[in-house]
């Protein structure tokens, strides 16, 4: 049997911060399964002992070990007691009713005495503080320890633990349970399951949706204040049939948007699972409603309902603007909670059921369930890394003095998730460089590859740029440089070594690897496939880590593609990407100008990674504006800002 987990809590105890502190929590929940074993003599089953927390596992492995207590002369009790993880929730800021806009996915056996451990936990840390500024009311959490195989911020300070049944709840008639906080005098855990509908064909893996407000009503005291405002989209619960938009108990929080202060806010672009999302139901309500979040030191932490609108999935496919975010002839008007009074419209720019077919023309499996890929590690005999044929001598290897650009984006933030993983983790980068036809003849002015004594050429100034960003993260400095798409002996060659070292040291090293390649044989080839590139470098980054492993060190590999060409051909390696996904590797894209290109869309390849439940780890960005205003801050910044995001999210998931 498969359910569906909702959560929300009220008067949530407070955090040892004094007996005269009002400091609200800031909370967040860890959801684990609970399963025990053994024998008992003569007496009811009484758990004593636990084993560590793992992920989800269809074959799990504990360190099995029991323990005896004596109970009375004659009586012992051996018990092992079992926790399986299922999730960790968002952090919702400064708030003892919190409701978690995370729906939980999981097997019931039925008739089971399976229960579910719900941990609540405070934690004054966040990822960034710029992440807490922009978002509604939650924001992701900042992992530094371990709670029972959860990754937890490293301040994070228990508040409360239930047990759930989940036969009892599944027998109530509204499906759903509260459960009493222990040690206070109000406080409890409500909880509510829904029964997961079948898949249904028609329908994709994911829901694109993308709103905008219009003129939405200021409720600030000072008008002159500019309002922060989000939106929540909770849908009917599977057992209210007749809700109205009032009735809390009938509604489930499925989303919650970040915050944007505008009084015509554009809010991100989402893609939700449908299952997670209406539970394949279509024609479930669905309730949009918009708040201003007011953070000072005056009010503290205070939110206010703006208005209200109920629809359907069907709705907002039929409401999506026909003449851009400004046409508001099929825009939702938003009403006050008592319906008397206009407050503003919802602007549907996007809303889409996004297939396989639509990211490419391949047939992939259209099935609704998402799963993650695990890759096979590769075995070297699968990986040809080719030197160039002809052996450069010294003198003829010219090395490029290039300054040096220490990004603000890399300084070292202690406060930071990323800062913190990489005092134990070196990180490593390779480059591959693109030496297909497509980049113009190297020996006339203007071309990709053309090169001065006097100036730096696209590729040779976007390698320096991120070299010196990423070099405060390598201990050694030392980097892996290949080429792809150059021919030799008239072959494509999908990856080749640059230079005659299978490591260049610093920014000088991999110009010196990049300009002896041009003394070699080489020609430019047609063939831009980049499967043996990724390949690679996930085979690198995973032997990376083992060899970092045993040292009681970590690993964390960059892989930089400098190309020219289009996003099909990123697509083309869509099978190796996912296959990478399990590596501890972020990839960087970067599609330097060349003549005739096309628009370049890196949303296809994250729709597609992301309806195969791969972590996100790619960066793709077409280069033309930075590269043609030698923006190094922006360059070097926008890496930042993805690695930072996805680093730790590899090691502490």
């Amino acid at each position: 049997m498969r359910l569906q987990l909702m959560l929300r809590a009220e008067k949530v105890p407070r955090p040892n911060a004094g007996w005269f502190s009002s400091k609200k929590p800031n909370t967040f929940a860890i959801v684990s399964r609970v399963s025990d074993i053994g024998s008992v003599m003569g007496i009811k089953r009484h758990r004593i002992q636990a084993t560590e927390v793992i992920p989800a596992s269809s074959t799990p492995e504990w360190a099995t070990s029991y323990r005896s207590v004596s109970l009375c002369s004659s009586t012992y009790v051996h018990i092992h007691f079992i926790r399986i993880l299922l999730t960790t929730t968002h952090r919702i800021p400064a708030s003892s009713t919190p409701e978690w806009a995370t729906i939980i996915i999981f097997e019931h056996q039925p008739g089971s005495d399976e229960r579910l451990a719900i941990d609540v936990f405070h934690t004054d840390q966040t990822k960034r503080q710029e992440n807490e500024n922009n978002r509604g009311e939650h924001s992701p959490l900042y992992q530094g320890k371990v709670h029972r195989g959860a990754p937890v911020p490293t301040d994070a300070e228990q508040v409360c633990a239930v047990l759930l049944p989940v036969k009892e709840m599944i027998h109530n008639d509204d499906l759903s349970l509260t459960i009493k906080i222990p040690k206070t005098k109000d406080g409890n855990i409500h909880a509510r399951v829904e029964y997961c509908r079948p898949d249904a064909s028609e329908l994709a893996a994911s829901f694109k949706l993308h709103l905008r407000g219009h003129s939405l009503l200021n409720v600030r005291r000072n008008v002159l204040e500019k309002p922060e405002y989000y939106y929540e989209i909770h849908r009917r619960h599977q057992q209210h049939t007749a809700a109205t938009p009032d009735d809390s108990d009938a509604w489930v929080l499925v989303h919650r948007s970040e915050k944007k202060g505008a009084t015509n806010p554009f809010w991100d672009i989402n893609f939700f699972d449908v299952e997670q999302f209406v539970n394949h139901d279509l024609s479930r309500d669905l309730r949009i409603r918009v708040f201003d979040l007011e953070v000072s030191a005056g009010v503290g932490r205070r939110r206010t309902i703006i208005g209200q609108v109920t629809t359907s999935s069907h709705g907002l496919l039929g409401a999506v603007t026909n003449n851009g975010n400004c046409d508001l002839s099929r825009a939702f008007q938003l009403l006050s909670v008592d319906g008397k009074k206009k407050v503003g419209q919802i602007v549907v720019v996007a809303a889409e059921f996004v297939t396989n077919d639509n990211i490419s023309n391949d047939n992939f499996s259209s099935s609704t369930v998402i799963t993650t890929a695990i890759a096979q590690p590769l075995s070297l005999s699968e990986l040809e890394i080719m030197p160039p044929p002809a052996t450069p001598t010294a003198d003829s290897i010219s090395v490029i003095t290039t300054p040096t650009f220490v990004s603000s984006s890399a300084s070292n933030n202690n406060n930071n998730a990323f800062d913190q993983v990489m005092t134990f983790c070196d990180l490593e980068l390779c480059v591959a460089i693109d030496f297909t036809k497509g980049n113009g003849d190297p020996n006339v002015p203007g071309t990709s590859h053309y090169r001065s004594n006097n100036n730096l050429n696209d590729y040779q100034w976007t390698m320096t740029t991120v070299v010196e960003t990423l070099a405060a993260y390598s201990e050694r400095n030392e980097y892996s440089v290949w080429g792809f798409g150059g021919q030799y002996n008239g072959q494509d060659q999908p990856i080749f070594l640059c230079g005659q070292s299978a490591k260049a040291r610093g920014t000088g090293g991999i110009l010196s690897a990049y300009e002896a390649t041009f003394q070699t044989e080489i020609a430019f080839g047609s063939s831009r496939k980049l499967d043996t590139i990724i390949a690679a470098a996930a085979q690198h980054a995973r032997k990376s880590l083992a060899g970092a492993e045993q040292h009681d060190r970590r690993s964390y590999t960059v892989l930089l593609v400098l190309m020219i060409g289009e996003d099909r051909d990123i697509l083309a390696a869509k099978d190796k990407l996912v296959a990478a996904n399990s590596a501890p590797l972020s990839i960087i894209f970067l599609r330097l100008p060349s003549p005739g290109s096309s628009p370049f869309d890196p949303l296809k390849l994250e729709v597609y990674l992301g309806n195969k439940g791969c972590r996100d780890f790619c960066i793709c960005q077409d280069m033309k504006t930075i590269v043609g205003t030698r923006d190094s801050e922006k360059l070097s910044k926008l890496i930042m800002k993805g690695l930072k995001q996805q680093v730790p999210k590899f090691f502490y998931g």
